[in-house]
């Protein structure tokens, strides 16, 4: 839901990551759009764009349009499966993880898992280096090294912005990730 003034125009739609999208509704001060499926995670930008029928024959270009508004877009983790990779160094320890995404991580978007122990004292975090993309999928595998054997409270940042966790009776409980 977007909200301001002078919404409504001839032909409004809604610009995210360079592609123009109709709205579900439109009033003078509020626009109703379900996220698209094609807007990746992240930080976002969002803006008005009114187009304007103009020449002969009449064709829509555009006419107004509002300054660009930021929005983060987090990411979820819709499942998740770690491997060992089946040839790690000898002093160190590589696994794979597999991180199954809503919305999809895009091309040459940037991920970084984030993995807790809460069980151990005190708490303890690992965290992968940068994985790029190498295409729009709804799933990124992502090399983290040295962490323990264990149960972990997972998240991943996909260009800053962080999926969140679950929680149940104000404790985390989730999504989890099995190292073995």
């Amino acid at each position: 839901m977007i909200e301001g003034e002078q919404l409504r125009g001839d032909a409004t739609l809604v610009l995210i990551e360079d592609q123009e999208f109709p709205p579900a509704a439109v009033s003078d001060n509020q626009i109703t759009l379900p996220l698209p499926a094609a807007v990746h995670a992240g930080v976002k930008g969002i803006q008005i764009v009114q187009k304007q029928a103009m020449g002969t024959p009449p064709l829509p270009h555009r006419g107004f349009e509002s300054n660009v508004a930021p929005f983060v877009l987090h990411p979820t983790i819709t499942g998740s499966n770690a491997l060992i990779d089946p040839s790690p160094p000898p002093s160190t320890k590589v696994t794979d993880v597999t991180v199954n995404l809503a919305p999809n991580i895009g091309k040459g978007q940037r991920a970084i898992l984030i993995l807790n122990d809460n069980s151990a004292s005190p708490p303890s975090a690992f965290t992968s280096l940068p994985t790029i993309s190498t295409a729009d999928a709804n799933q990124v595998v992502i090399k983290i090294n040295n962490v323990p054997a264990g149960n972990y409270l997972a998240r991943v940042q996909i260009d800053g912005a962080e999926s969140l966790l679950t929680v149940v009776s104000n404790l985390f409980t989730g999504p989890m990730v099995n190292m073995p």
